[in-house]
């Protein structure tokens, strides 16, 4: 046997045989590396998409695929890749296949005209996420954006990762479809060539034809667009499929979906794929929070719970709970709940009591992060829905509820208050009464009035105390509801007001306010108050001081709408010792209490 036979068979003796193909050893080594390497990005885009709002994670979801792939490249140089419909081919042989519907890694380019990717040493994490960052919700954004895939794919600026696109190819019926695919391919790797000249004629590209491919073409001809032609769907025929697609998922494939899922716990699941399983309810539970399917996770609780009434072996009951207690886990995790505060956000909730059973069904841990979500909700209706649901869930923690009472949002704290009130806990008064020191003014204002409307021995101090302080609105308030406490109590507060040093430097607004809560009193001293003043008579000094404290008592007086106030203010009309001036005043307050006692009919003045 000569050298050269011996050297044949050795040669022989480094072959492979990938996919029914015999080949290079070396050249099937790479091939297995390279689909090793997308099954990585596989994985990593899986994470992705199932953490998406996460963005500051996606590098690290793709970072087993990216060293892979960087290795491979750094090793082995270029990765020329022919894209067809469903897959990517190295050397001729499949390395990457993609059927899904969504995200589909292979689709998106093929139905673009993108018939070679290639992707050069040198690449990088962001450059990657880039890339793929185009495929992500492709069909989403399709009707939203103006630029078209390849437009994208351009504005991408991409260094590492090249890519051929070819317009399109009609194949006459007399023609082998895969010879002309052959010589598709070579036209692409022709023109791709060209693109890699280092000439400074940038539109050396745009003038190439058919004599400079050096092929012969025979039976191809080249159309620009579309390559199918056919009746197009209808707006009609296209909702017909929409509405066929929903209820197929929605009445068929999720109960599926989910009975398969326990079928393969109770009977093939163990220590080895309990993991893959778990996740896998995981995953169904995104799905539904993001089709808001709140009626499908209260399915999936209550077949966890019947699962654990069956007799299992004590195995399989063990890895049933894990997996409950880990789904349970995962629908209080803040991430998850973030998405039921864009629920809330979205409108009107599509099923209150779905959304109810969530978070009833949610541990201790959860209450922060809903209180947390609280905050960002802002339709009132499903605040006050979720302010009800967590009346229950705080009921044993009062205090952090009220924590969030220091909250600068007065709608924060109005629902605090809400669930506080629910809740009832011993000390609400206190906790109520802390937000008289709120800096938000109307929150301590409506405090004041809260306390003034629910009057006992307790809430009493605290009007007070606002009733001497030195901020006149709180004065002012305090004053409003003084007449709802015992009668001698209230007068003396209100006499101390009115003969203070400073009354007469007060505002008009708050001296009537004090003047008329002693009306509303009817107190003995308070009544012999005003008695004395419109009984008074000015000499031609004092005259206009008098007149201008009784005009000050006839406005107290006529904010008590009531019929005895009414008579009072009638009489001092007809009084002959007051002032024509005061006469007149009190004629014409009269009368707007009379329209006002009688709903509002106009009076006629006398």
């Amino acid at each position: 046997m000569t050298t050269e036979d011996n050297s044949k068979l050795k040669g022989r003796g480094k072959t492979a045989v990938v996919s029914g193909k015999e080949m290079d050893a070396d050249q099937a080594a790479a091939i297995h590396e390279l689909r090793e390497a997308f099954v990585k990005l596989q994985k990593g885009q899986k994470q992705v998409l199932l953490y998406r709002h996460n963005k500051d994670r996606y590098g690290e979801y793709m970072e087993d695929a990216y060293s892979a792939l960087a290795d491979f490249l750094a090793r082995r140089g270029q990765i020329m890749l022919r894209v067809t419909a469903t897959a990517y081919m190295f050397h001729g042989v499949e390395v990457f296949a993609d059927d899904n519907r969504e995200n589909n890694l292979v689709y998106p380019f093929f139905s673009h005209g993108v018939r070679l990717l290639i992707f050069n040493p040198g690449i990088t994490s962001d450059e990657l996420l880039r890339f793929l960052h185009l495929v992500w919700g492709a069909s989403d954004r399709a009707g939203r954006e103006s630029d078209d895939f390849i437009t994208r794919l351009w504005k991408a600026e991409l260094q590492a990762i090249q890519y051929v696109v070819v317009e399109g190819f009609k194949v006459t019926d007399d023609e082998d479809a895969e010879e002309v695919q052959l010589e598709v391919d070579k036209v692409v790797a022709y023109l791709y060539r060209q693109l890699q000249s280092n000439t400074d004629d940038v539109a050396r590209f745009a003038r190439v034809d058919s004599a400079d491919l050096e092929l012969k073409l025979e039976g191809v001809d080249q159309i620009r667009g579309g390559v199918i032609t056919g009746v197009t769907a209808t707006p009609a025929d296209k909702e017909r499929v929409k509405r066929a697609m929903d209820d197929e998922e929605t009445t068929k494939l999720l109960p599926k979906m989910v009975i398969i899922l326990f079928q393969l716990l109770e009977m093939a699941t163990d220590e080895t794929n309990f993991e893959d399983v778990a996740e896998a309810f995981v995953q169904l539970l995104d799905a539904m929070l993001l089709a808001e399917k709140f009626d499908v996770i209260q399915q999936i609780l209550d077949r966890f719970d019947n699962t654990l009434k069956k007799e299992l072996k004590p195995a399989v009951e063990r890895l049933a709970v894990n997996a409950q207690e880990r789904f349970l886990l995962r629908m209080g995790e803040p991430q998850r709940l973030s998405a039921l505060t864009q629920v809330f956000n979205a409108g009107p909730l599509k099923d209150p009591g779905g959304v109810r059973a969530y978070i009833k069904s949610l541990s201790a841990d959860a209450l922060i992060p809903l209180l947390d979500c609280l905050e960002r909700v802002e339709l009132a209706n499903n605040r006050r829905v979720l302010c009800d649901v967590l009346v229950e869930l705080a009921s044993p923690y009062p205090e952090k509820v009220a924590n969030r009472l220091a909250h600068p949002s007065s709608n924060v704290v109005k629902d605090m208050l809400y669930i506080l009130d629910k809740i009832d806990p011993p000390n609400k008064l206190e906790l109520t009464a802390s937000l008289l020191e709120h800096p938000n003014v109307v929150l301590r204002l409506e405090t004041i009035n809260t306390l003034g409307r629910n009057p006992s021995e307790q809430t009493l101090p605290y009007i007070i105390k606002a009733l001497k302080g030195q901020d006149a609105q709180m004065r002012t308030a305090a004053a409003r509801v003084m007449h709802f406490f015992p009668a001698d109590r209230a007068a003396t507060e209100l006499l101390y007001q009115y003969n203070s040093d400073d009354f007469g430097k007060r505002s008009r607004d708050e001296q009537r306010i004090i003047l008329a809560s002693m009306t509303m009193v009817e107190h003995p001293k308070c009544q012999d108050l005003f008695v004395s003043v419109f009984a008074q008579k000015g000499n031609i000094f004092t005259r206009g001081k008098v007149d201008e404290l009784k005009m000050l008592f006839l406005e107290a007086m006529s904010l008590n709408i009531s019929i005895p106030m009414l008579q009072q203010l009638a009489n001092l009309a007809q009084d002959p010792i007051q002032s024509k001036e005061v006469q007149t005043q009190a004629r014409t307050l009269a009368l707007e209490m009379r329209n006002k006692l009688m709903g509002g009919r106009p009076a006629q003045q006398a």
